[in-house]
């Protein structure tokens, strides 16, 4: 049985998903059954008969294979993730909201909640992911069993690869935030990136049963880099801007990062906007919410990091592996 830890984290997690327009319910709970938290934005779960119901078919329907899954009860939509630390979140959904565009917004959730539950640190920002509502009915399920079972479309077995770069302004940390993510350590004694410089590292998504190889590409910020880097992004598949918070002119020069890697980097570039360094929260210059409005902006997601913190950057190496691979995830009838 999970651990009881304090609803306050939980709630603050749970905050901004539940705010998503066509979510009403979210509930996690262990694999035993035992409820560990729940709050509702509408009464789609009339009754405890009704939750214990909905939870049993959940428990009924995880396996090993399947970590996720969409379903009917009661002419409710049900989504369903297996966190890391054997809970699992249940979201209610309205009839209208597409499983394509919900799944992102599931999947961080149970990951923020499954590290919370092991009592790590987790990143305070839900990635904006879009609009989840539709205008058009989504499928509704046909098959005895009445759901869907989200999986890999390749064997468990398989290493996708993808060149990642991280780009942003000279001394916005992106060195720092590479090193904690390949060692777990942060590396006080700054060096300058001098051009490039290239690391490896698995992602391992277990909820999704993949692993992710990211090829990361450090860009030295200095100007007099600025031309061959440009080279450095041709096949990229992801990216990090990045900035620091307490240094405005690097937020400002985000706009010209972002135009050279759309002009260079592959096509399908998968983009996340970095604020770095929140532990200097006295020399802090750019709010969350002027992150928000950029990456809204851009049309790309907003997170805030810190390299001395390994969970969050964990976390954020994480999200951009989930992002990779998103239109591999298969959503099967059974």
């Amino acid at each position: 049985m999970v651990e009881v830890v304090e609803t306050e984290k939980i709630s603050k997690i749970i905050a901004p998903y539940l705010n998503l327009d066509g979510v009403d319910f979210v509930a996690i709970v262990d694999f035993e059954g035992s409820l560990i938290y729940k709050n509702a934005s509408s009464d789609c779960i009339k009754s405890e008969e009704d939750l214990n119901e909905l939870i049993k078919s959940v428990i009924e329907r995880i396996t090993d294979k399947y970590n996720a899954g969409s379903l009917y009860a009661d002419n409710q939509r049900i989504v369903f993730v297996k966190t890391s630390s054997k809970a699992i979140v249940i979201t209610c959904i309205q009839s209208m909201v597409s499983l394509d565009a919900i799944f992102p917004y599931a999947y961080v959730i149970a990951e923020k909640v499954g590290r919370t539950l092991d009592n790590r640190p987790v990143l305070p920002i839900l990635p904006d992911f879009g609009r989840i509502l539709t205008r058009v009915q989504p499928k509704k399920p046909t098959g005895p069993k009445g759901f869907f079972l989200f999986s890999k479309a390749k064997p468990t077995q398989d290493i996708l690869s993808f060149k990642m770069v991280i780009g942003g302004e000279f001394a916005v940390g992106k060195t720092s935030l590479v090193h904690t993510f390949i060692t777990g350590k942060f590396e006080e004694d700054y060096k300058a990136t001098i051009g490039t410089a290239i690391l490896k590292k698995d992602c391992v998504l277990n909820n999704l049963n993949v692993t992710v190889k990211l090829v990361v590409w450090d860009l030295g910020g200095q100007q007099q880099f600025a031309q061959v880097r440009t080279k450095y992004m041709k096949d990229a598949k992801a990216g990090f801007l990045v900035f620091d918070v307490t240094r405005p002119e690097t937020f400002e020069k985000i706009p010209n990062w972002y135009d050279d890697f759309k002009k260079n980097a592959d096509s399908s570039l998968e983009l996340i906007l970095i604020g770095n360094k929140v532990d200097l929260e006295d020399e802090r210059k750019i709010t969350t919410q002027q992150g928000i409005e950029l990456a809204k902006s851009l049309g790309i997601p907003y997170l805030e990091t810190s390299a001395l913190n390994r969970d969050v950057v964990e976390e954020t190496f994480q999200l951009i592996a989930f992002k990779l691979i998103q239109d591999k995830i298969e959503i099967t009838e059974t």
